[in-house]
């Protein structure tokens, strides 16, 4: 992975975790907080207007307490005054006192007075049976045991499940004397209209609900276990966009009921805090990409690109294309130091590069490095040129293909010798490099890193062709010494036999007998002697220099010079052909160009000419005289055949053999002969195409 990607990784993660570490604050701390508020505030709320429904009943139970503690109210309550309803109980009365009920019971318990005021038509209204008869049921519980003007009862209780406000006290006299003459009741209901101004004073929505009610109301449900206890507040976020807040408010004495109050109000707070943490989140978020693309673009600027200039300049060192140097990188800091020192330590092993890269290249050995997989990593331009004819692919060559006569199996077996304490093997092998057979004396070394485990392999092998070829020409030499020793000596031992034998016939001949018939045999002897003595002369100088490469058409030009060969016509076409042969090579040619001068008679011509085949090159030497008949064309290269002129065929048999050429005439008879010579792979080459 790149560094570029890392860091853009690492950033990316880092960005990504601050955001989250922001939005889980937010969440979990800010959002936390507003809710906190939020809720404290439900139970201001719930306080503000269970005060203000205190506050109600305080001054419903003070308007009370001057009408209960009044005179005419006691008079009233005897049966004394039957004015004081027309007088005193009035539509403005209740409207004044905010009454929507008003009860007067006697000392007996007796309903003495009952009448109701409906605030939204202006009219009186029967007073509901259902809060007669709360009150009746509850009446025995009305009489105090010791009325005063501080005896009173005020509270909420549900008639039909609707709330009143209700206050009770004793009928007493102007100073609060009594004994009392009865219970005086007002009330108040908590309808829509009530709930509607109280909600407008507290500036919440609010709700007086019967805990009896709970089951059936959806929103209290879930919550009625805990609002069975006194001042426990629930808080429900009902929505997004409000919230609501319940307790449970208990009777002030045991004549009143408890009640739920409620109140229900916009999230505003909550809302407000949203959208300040979502303004928050995306300024940071804002601020956070801002300082994270400006932070890559500087890290970017400052130290990636120039790390990647200097890993590409650095990469582009050895792929064949580069100069001994990278991009020196601009600053003053630890990179520029880097490129600096990069390009000191290039500069050392250029050198040693150099040092080295001139005596490999200059090698004449064949050098070569491969990994185990066979796959060549380096070879010297000797090893290059060596298997470029017979190698498609040179990028992809691998070294166990290179020779087909040894198997993988064997090259394994082979370097599993190799080891960390025996790491070279060596030894002799034929290696057919495209058209041509080399021997090669090689030696290979297996490279371990420090820790024992095997990188490559080193290949150096040293083409011991021409050595082989010496030895076997000397080999081949010795072989044919040995034979022209024994057969020259046989012959002139022969000679020497006859010509003693004719001797010693010519001394028992009679005195007046000539000895001149043994004359002539005498002679032939001799002449056999001095043949002999000749070809062992001529003979004798095979294979006395190790053969060697020769021009052919230099060697020819040379055997000619010795013989009067003007008035033959030569085309020659050898392209600078040379051949490994004997450096008898020219004596060669002399001897072929002798035998068109003797035997060609009305030959004007000479070819000289080659053709390249599968197994090797031809060579041929034709004329245009009158050929040699086929019979004889086996016999010219026998020892002895001809004339016997200078050196024969045979000879010229044997000094190409040296080399392994090996010679054939093939031309038609009459038409001229032909000489042609198969030059072996290996044994010519063309200087001037190589």
């Amino acid at each position: 992975m790149e560094l570029r990607t890392k860091t853009l990784i690492i950033f990316g993660i880092g960005l990504i975790l601050i955001l989250a570490g922001f939005t889980a604050y937010s969440l979990i701390v800010l959002q936390k907080s507003y809710e906190d508020i939020e809720h404290a505030e439900v139970r201001q709320d719930i306080e503000r207007v269970n005060l203000a429904i205190g506050n109600e009943l305080f001054v419903l139970d003070s308007s009370l307490l001057d009408w209960s503690s009044w005179d005419d109210t006691y008079n009233f309550s005897q049966g004394n005054s039957p004015a004081y309803i027309e007088e005193n109980l009035q539509k403005s009365t209740f409207q004044t006192l905010n009454l929507n009920f008003l009860l007067i019971y006697n000392r007996s318990g007796d309903l003495v007075y009952a009448n109701g005021y409906n605030d939204q038509t202006d009219s009186y209204d029967p007073v509901p049976l259902s809060v007669l008869n709360k009150i009746k049921e509850d009446y025995s519980r009305y009489i105090f045991e010791s009325p005063g003007r501080n005896s009173s009862v005020r509270g909420i209780f549900f008639a039909d499940k609707e709330p009143r406000i209700v206050a009770v006290r004793p009928i007493l006299k102007n100073d609060g004397t009594g004994p009392a003459e009865g219970i005086m009741v007002m009330g108040s209901n908590l309808d829509e209209n009530r709930v509607e101004q109280l909600s407008t004073f507290t500036g919440v929505s609010v709700a007086v609900i019967d805990p009896s009610s709970m089951p059936e109301n959806p929103s209290l449900s879930p919550f009625q276990d805990k609002l069975r206890t006194e001042n426990i507040i629930v808080i429900n976020p009902v929505n997004r966009d409000s919230i609501a807040g319940y307790m449970l408010s208990q009777g002030s004495d045991s004549f009143t009921d408890n009640y739920i109050l409620g109140v229900k109000k916009s999230r505003i707070i909550y809302q407000s805090g949203v959208s300040t943490l979502y303004s928050f989140l995306f300024i940071v978020l804002i601020a956070v990409l801002i300082f994270g693309i400006t932070g890559l673009v500087l890290i970017d600027r400052l130290v990636l690109s120039r790390v990647s200039t200097i890993t590409n300049d650095v990469r582009m060192i050895g792929s064949g294309k580069e100069n001994q140097r990278i991009s020196e990188v601009p600053g003053n800091d630890e990179l520029t130091q880097l490129s600096r020192a990069i390009n000191q330590m290039l500069e050392k092993i250029s050198l040693i590069q150099l040092r080295y890269k001139s005596i490999v290249e200059d090698q004449t050995e064949l050098i070569c490095r491969f990994d185990p997989e066979g796959h060549i990593t380096f070879m010297n331009p000797a090893f290059k040129r060596n298997i470029e004819s017979s190698v498609r692919d040179m990028e992809n060559i691998s070294f166990y293909d290179i020779n087909p006569r040894l198997s993988l199996e064997q090259l394994e077996q082979l370097f599993i010798k190799l080891t960390v304490q025996s790491p070279i093997i060596s030894g002799e092998q034929e290696f057919p490099l495209g058209e041509e057979e080399l021997v090669i004396s090689w030696t290979i070394r297996a490279i371990f890193d420090p820790g024992g485990i095997l990188q490559e392999y080193q290949f150096v092998g040293s083409d011991i062709t021409s050595r082989k070829q010496a030895e076997a020409a000397l080999q081949q030499i010795t072989r044919k010494l040995t034979l022209l020793n024994q057969v020259t000596f046989n012959d002139i031992q022969n000679a020497v036999f006859t010509l003693n034998g004719y001797i010693t016939l010519e001394n028992t001949l009679p005195d007046d007998e000539m000895p001149n018939k043994y004359h002539e045999m005498e002679m032939e002897s001799l002449r056999k002697i001095e043949y002999s003595l000749n070809f062992a002369k001529n003979y004798q100088d095979l294979g006395v220099r190790p053969p060697e490469w020769q021009n052919v058409e230099q060697s020819f030009i040379l055997g000619i010079s010795h013989l009067d060969f003007s008035s033959i016509e030569r085309n020659i076409r050898l392209d600078n052909l040379e051949i490994y042969a004997d450096s008898l090579l020219e004596r060669v040619f002399f001897t072929m160009a002798g035998n068109v001068l003797r035997h060609g008679k009305k030959a004007t011509r000479v070819n000289i000419g080659y053709q390249v085949t599968s197994d090797g090159l031809v060579l041929f030497f034709e004329d245009n005289g009158v050929g040699i008949p086929d019979t004889n064309k086996e016999k010219i290269f026998e020892r002895g055949y001809g004339t016997q002129q200078g050196m024969e065929l045979f000879l010229v048999r044997e000094i190409l053999a040296i080399t392994g050429i090996k010679i054939r005439e093939t031309g038609k008879y009459r038409a001229g002969a032909c000489f042609e010579m198969d030059i072996p792979k290996r044994t010519y080459r063309f200087p001037e195409k190589e």
